[in-house]
Parts: C-alpha cells; sequence; structure tokens
C-alpha cells in the first residue's frame, strides 16, 4: 500500500490522476458553458416572441379603436391606448407563437418526457410613452423559471426576469 502511494506522488505516478482530473474539470466547464448558452437561447426566443407579439396584436387592434376613420378623427386618447393591447391578449398571442400551455396564467413549455422546458408567469404589459412623433412604447414585464440540466435534481430553477420594451409606430397616423 505504502508503495502505491509512493507511486502516485511520483512525478511518473501521479501524471494519469492529474490528467484525469484535468479532463474532468474541461467536461464540467464544457457543460456549464453549454448550459449557459441554452439559458440566453431560451430568454432570447421568449424575448423576441414578446416583442413580435406586441407589434402584431398593437396592428390588429389599431383599426378598432378610431371611431371614423373617414372623418379623420386620428387622435388617441387614454381610454384608446389602453385597448391596443390587454396582458390576456399578450398571454395568448405568445401561447400561440411558442406553443405554450396555459396553467392559471403559468404559460409552461411542456417536453417530451412529461416534464417542462420553462415556464413563464407574472406576465404584464402597460404603455410606457408617447412621444411627439406618435411613437408608442409598450413594456411588457415578467418572469421566466427555466430548470438547468445539470443539476436538476439538486438545484432550484433558474429565475430570469422578462422586460421587454417594444415601440410602436401607428401606420395610420403616419400619413398626418
Amino acid at each position: 500500500m505504502k508503495i502505491k502511494v509512493e507511486k502516485l506522488l511520483n512525478n511518473k505516478g501521479s501524471s494519469p490522476v492529474s490528467s484525469i482530473i484535468i479532463i474532468l474539470i474541461l467536461v464540467m466547464v464544457f457543460i456549464l458553458i453549454f448550459e449557459v448558452f441554452i439559458l440566453y437561447s431560451i430568454s432570447d426566443k421568449i424575448h423576441e416572441c414578446v416583442e413580435h407579439s406586441i407589434k402584431t396584436i398593437t396592428t390588429m387592434n389599431e383599426t378598432n379603436i378610431y371611431a371614423n376613420l373617414r372623418e379623420n378623427v386620428l387622435e388617441l386618447d387614454t381610454e384608446d391606448i389602453n385597448n391596443l393591447i390587454t396582458t390576456d391578449e399578450l398571454i395568448d398571442q405568445v401561447c400561440s407563437e411558442l406553443g405554450l400551455t396555459n396553467n392559471s396564467g403559468r404559460l409552461y413549455k411542456n417536453v417530451s418526457n412529461g416534464g417542462y422546458g420553462y415556464v413563464i408567469y407574472d406576465v404584464n404589459v402597460e404603455n410606457v410613452y408617447i412621444d411627439s412623433a406618435n411613437t408608442l412604447c409598450f413594456e411588457a414585464t415578467g418572469k421566466i423559471d427555466i430548470p438547468l440540466n445539470i443539476f436538476k435534481d439538486i438545484a432550484p430553477d433558474l429565475t430570469i426576469d422578462l422586460n421587454v420594451k417594444s415601440l410602436y409606430a401607428s401606420k395610420l397616423r403616419a400619413v398626418q
């Protein structure tokens, strides 16, 4: 036994052990980098979907808020701006585009093994400002829970804040 320990401490004897330790560390670093890439990809995909959904909904709803376009009444008041987009419309549009399941306001991305890929919740959308060029800015907020694949059983889900600002310039008011 003493001979084996001396061999491990010897430069020639510890070479395979140190090589294995270095390889294991490199594999763990690679897995961590891959996990960070997956987290970034998921959050970026959700961010782009929410921004696109806001623009789609406001474009579709804009023609419904004007009393009479023939009379050239294109002024927006606070109630009209609030009717351009609602949180329920945004949730429905995001569910449709990403294939999510809505369960009491929590949007689940189901995966084939019976679990979920991520959860979006506490979604809210509100008007932030109108500038002099009639450009509206809508801000959607919420949270995303993403389970970590490498520490699935021991680590809790990673929570990412969702904060999307989407500018919208009216096509109808641009002709004035």
